[in-house]
């Protein structure tokens, strides 16, 4: 088989992506940090004894990760061309997922300890949820082109400083 049939048949089984094909990766990051931001205060109402960890809505987000978590990774992997700035679409959803995962064991791990949390874990929770909210405005900002999300990034980078000087 020559190069050129060969050539034709790989485009046959995988079509070339087009521009208009490829994904909006940063809608789908926006989506990604508004369930992370939805977790986060579900987390605190389970850590304040308002919300069960048995509930449906944590059932629920939790169903949406893992149906994000697919659909963003086949995004990923649907494109030909690997090049840096998809590797960092890439860790940035997969760091987006982690901190999904971290919150999920949060909320479990905390029913299974049947204690009250004391006030540092509460407003440890508080900075944690804000700081996913500014991140989340940040990305939605890039999302549409606004020149305000490098001022969201620089919030989420102060609730950073902000949670490391409750460890």
């Amino acid at each position: 088989m020559t190069n050129i049939a060969l050539a034709q048949v790989v485009r046959r089984v995988r079509p070339p992506v087009r521009a208009a094909e490829v994904p909006d990766f940063l809608a789908m990051i926006d989506q990604q940090t508004r369930m992370v931001v939805n977790l986060a205060r579900l987390v605190g109402e389970v850590l304040q004894g308002k919300e069960s960890t048995h509930s449906l809505r944590l059932l629920d987000l939790e169903q949406r990760r893992e149906e994000l978590q697919r659909r963003n990774q086949a995004a990923v992997h649907s494109l030909p061309d690997r090049h840096a700035r998809l590797d960092e679409i890439h860790w940035t959803m997969s760091a987006l997922d982690r901190a999904a995962a971290v919150l999920f064991q949060t909320a479990r791990g905390f029913q299974q300890l049947r204690s009250t949390p004391d006030e540092a874990a509460s407003q440890m929770m508080l900075v944690v949820q804000k700081a996913i909210e500014s991140l989340q405005q940040g990305y939605a900002q890039l999302a549409s082109g606004s020149p305000a999300a490098e001022f969201e990034a620089d919030a989420a980078i102060g609730s950073e400083s902000a949670l490391s000087s409750y460890r």
